[in-house]
């Protein structure tokens, strides 16, 4: 009998859906702990970033915590993914 497929990671959000994910089910389903909200919003103001960019970041940052099996949303899952978005900018 073939063995069973390993489950994905243990958020709330499956890893397939995230880029898909509109933005009101980013606000919904991404939960950031306050020193990671409150590193976002001055990311947002200091380098003038979009509502886009946010929801760009918040989608690379609940990626990311996937791949460590993180149910939530942490400051290093947003600062690595702000710096992913500068990377971008170019």
């Amino acid at each position: 009998m073939p063995a069973k497929p390993k489950p994905a990671a243990s958020s709330a959000v499956p890893l397939a859906t995230t880029p898909k994910m509109t933005s009101r089910k980013i606000r919904q389903q991404c939960h950031v702990d306050e020193i990671g909200m409150e590193l976002l919003k001055q990311s947002i103001e200091s380098f003038g970033l979009s509502a886009r960019a946010h929801d760009k970041i918040m989608r690379v940052a609940r990626t990311i915590a996937d791949l460590e099996d993180s149910t939530s949303i942490s400051s290093d899952h947003i600062s690595e993914a702000i710096n992913y978005r500068l990377l971008d900018r170019g």
